[in-house]
């Protein structure tokens, strides 16, 4: 016997959702049953939870006349800011790789040895606004 009355799958989802420190406003019911009920929700909009209280609005688009799917399409409004990065700019130089001229195996190797390690810290992030 199951000692929560939770699913299963809710359970999983709490538990992923808390390990990678993500957040999702609850969303109208988007699978349409092929009796034509609307009968659960399938798709979530998920965003990390620093940017939780950024999330407006999220609405299905019920009405589409071309929507031949079985699902509803979501439409999200998140608030952000953006910089422009012109200053930024204004400061840097850039370095043109001459590729006829590198080891394109050890640059390919480094590329992917960076790209894995690369974890974006979105709470440290001076970039990312907390």
């Amino acid at each position: 016997m199951k000692s929560s009355n939770k699913p299963a799958r809710s359970i999983w989802m709490e538990e992923f959702l808390n390990s990678k420190k993500l957040a999702f406003k609850p969303t109208p019911l988007t699978f349409i049953h092929p009796n034509g009920n609307e009968s659960s929700t399938i798709d979530y909009i998920f965003v990390h939870s620093n940017l939780a209280d950024k999330v407006n609005n999220t609405i299905r688009l019920d009405m589409l006349p071309n929507n031949t799917s079985d699902r509803y399409p979501l439409l999200t409004e998140i608030e952000i800011e953006m910089d422009s990065g012109k200053e930024k700019d204004k400061n840097c130089t850039s370095n043109k790789i001459k590729w006829d001229k590198i080891d394109l195996l050890q640059y390919q190797e480094c590329l992917t040895k960076s790209l894995q390690e690369n974890i974006i810290d979105f709470e440290n992030d001076p970039n990312c606004n907390n």
